[in-house]
């Protein structure tokens, strides 16, 4: 009730397109049926109702899971964009001008008249970070599929607005958010981050446009440093002090849903504790519920952060160097935006060794 939801409102304090929710008890013909949660479904009518234009304008991709094939399929539109997406990344992304062709730029990074973004490179960036904190091993690439197919995930683009690009939204992250090793995943310390560099048979491969997912595509948009680099400052963002990502932030939004349904979960405990037992005991808030609550606190909220800035870093897509440290009146300023009253005394610091710091006054 609370590791699933989380996904969706980290996307949701990242500044990113997500899915909205809200907590419900369910009755049917006058029987209490439990305590249910609602997702928006991120269809061509949420894309036109959040971004504009008609639902006729929208290809919606997803996986096609029903009859066990894992590919992808438009659940609107068609997927035209996305296999030139394909076609782009299977020739690779090493030279800036592949990259910056994405966003309808030159080669020099310019924006070119008439140039179509394809990929909201952020949006991509900020989706990859929310599945690699929450070590989601089920999207957009599944451990239980051998990280070979693609899994719970949507990808969303007006095909005619050529000013924005796929988005990407995240779908089903339930088995994320782990503190013990249960297989596939691997608890506190599962790393999504490099599955793709495993020397086992649970590497990260796609031969095939059916499996073609937005995990893929950030890891061939990492050949390429400009990339790597835009990653880095997005991770350090969000990663530290004042970022979406830093401890103090995820447990506040940790803790916001779990005062939601604190009380409701008595009463679905009592509806269904004993579903999945002999019947000799039931699942309870304070003997289950709460324990778990209390291992995302204390263990996996207090020490995740950390763990994934060392990921990154071994794949090259956080920075070695610490960023400069802006020092204002009360102190330092991590806020996104900062109102400071003159008269002003800023100092900027540099926490490395050494170095020189470059700045601008405008």
């Amino acid at each position: 009730f609370v590791r699933e939801i989380f996904s969706r409102d980290t996307q949701r304090d990242l500044g990113q397109p997500y899915t909205r929710s809200r907590y419900c008890h369910l009755y049917l013909n006058g029987m209490y049926w439990g305590l249910y949660q609602t997702q928006e479904r991120p269809d061509a009518r949420y894309a036109s109702s959040y971004f504009g234009g008609d639902t006729e304008d929208y290809d919606v991709l997803k996986i096609k899971s029903e009859d066990g094939s894992y590919t992808i399929e438009a659940a609107d539109g068609n997927l035209e964009s996305w296999e030139d997406l394909w076609n782009k990344s299977s020739a690779g992304f090493a030279s800036a001008g592949d990259y910056f062709l994405l966003e309808g730029k030159d080669e020099d990074g310019l924006a070119v008249k008439d140039g179509e973004i394809q990929v909201d490179i952020d949006n991509l960036i900020d989706y990859m970070l929310t599945i690699f904190y929450t070590g989601n091993f089920d999207s957009p690439t599944s451990a239980f599929l051998k990280n070979k197919k693609g899994n719970n995930f949507y990808a969303v683009d007006n095909r005619d607005d050529r000013s924005h690009g796929f988005v990407f939204i995240i779908h089903d992250a339930e088995n994320a958010m782990l503190t013990e090793p249960i297989y596939p995943g691997e608890g506190l310390y599962e790393n999504r981050v490099n599955i793709a560099e495993r020397d086992d048979d649970m590497k990260m491969v796609v031969e095939d446009f059916q499996d073609f997912h937005p995990q893929w595509l950030h890891y061939k948009l990492s050949e390429n440093q400009e990339y790597k680099n835009r990653f880095a400052d997005r991770g350090y963002h969000h990663l530290n002090p004042g970022g979406a990502l830093f401890s103090d932030s995820s447990l506040m939004r940790l803790n916001r849903r779990i005062n939601e349904v604190d009380l409701a979960v008595v009463a679905e405990s009592a509806r269904w504790g004993d579903a999945k037992t002999d019947g000799s005991y039931s699942y309870t808030r304070n003997y289950n519920w709460i324990p778990e609550i209390n291992k995302l606190r204390d263990e996996f909220i207090r020490f995740r952060t950390e763990i994934v800035k060392e990921q990154l870093k071994e794949a090259g897509l956080y920075p070695e160097l610490e960023a400069p440290v802006v020092l204002g009146p009360e102190g330092p300023v991590i806020a996104e935006l900062s109102v400071l009253e003159p008269p002003l005394n800023i100092q900027i610091e540099n926490p490395n060794p050494s170095g020189i710091i470059f700045y601008s006054i405008n």
